[in-house]
């Protein structure tokens, strides 16, 4: 992978559908995707968590069903590379989790499956979540959405 490899999260994708503050910064990723500028990456779990996301928000059908419309099309486009992860990326992903403490807590496993994607891949793991990023940034190839460089 070329240093212009990303791995995102699903909560990259929730900044542009719900509006948050990192909207435009999400926006400019993906464009920079869509020019083929940069790659972005993202384990097969991310529609899960995503229709998981948005079954809990939107009470109208019809919401959720546009929502998962954009991030089809986005896959359908190759803006996003949505990827199986294979049995080394399940087991970095267990590792990264298991690294934590009874105290702060544990990275959980989902979030540690993007991560470990991106180690696998010398790729970087943009994400809005401040608590996986404090509990695994030791691990390296993690960067807060909001102080991403693109």
């Amino acid at each position: 992978m070329r240093s212009s490899d990303f791995v995102i999260d699903a909560n990259v994708p929730f900044e542009y559908i719900f509006e948050r503050e990192q909207k435009e910064k999400t926006v400019e990723i993906l464009r920079k995707a869509a020019s083929e500028e940069i790659l972005l990456i993202a384990p097969s779990i991310i529609g899960d968590e995503i229709a998981n996301v948005l079954h809990g928000c939107f009470k109208d059908v019809g919401d959720i069903e546009k929502h998962l419309e954009f991030m089809e099309k986005l896959v359908e486009s190759q803006i996003i590379t949505v990827v199986i992860p294979n049995r080394s990326t399940y087991l970095k992903a267990i590792e990264i989790c298991r690294d934590g403490n009874e105290k702060s807590g544990y990275p959980s496993l989902s979030d540690s499956i993007y991560h470990a994607l991106a180690i696998e891949n010398e790729a970087t793991f943009i994400t809005s979540d401040g608590r996986h990023y404090s509990k695994a940034k030791q691990f390296g190839h993690i960067e807060l959405l909001k102080e991403v460089r693109i």
